[in-house]
């Protein structure tokens, strides 16, 4: 999380604050994500891709239902 300062205020902020959500999520599905969060894109491997800042960053996550483990695959722009 300390690269988030790198992205500039307007990714930290709610990188950080995505953070904070997903701490508190308890996620089972990713039907649960996408009623959360109605923007996100669902990709192949059991990854969701959030967009962050107006579309302007990419958050990508593989999550692991059975623990609740969120591994944090890509943070960046799309150019990246």
């Amino acid at each position: 999380m300390d690269r988030l300062v790198d992205l500039g205020r307007c990714a930290s902020l709610p990188l950080e604050a995505w953070v904070a959500e997903a701490k508190q999520a308890d996620w089972q599905t990713l039907v649960e994500i996408k009623a959360q969060y109605g923007n996100v894109s669902i990709l192949k491997s059991s990854r969701v891709l959030f967009n962050i800042c107006g579309n302007n960053y990419r958050l990508v996550v593989a999550v692991h239902y059975a623990t609740g483990i969120i591994f944090i695959r890509f943070i960046g722009t799309h150019d990246n």
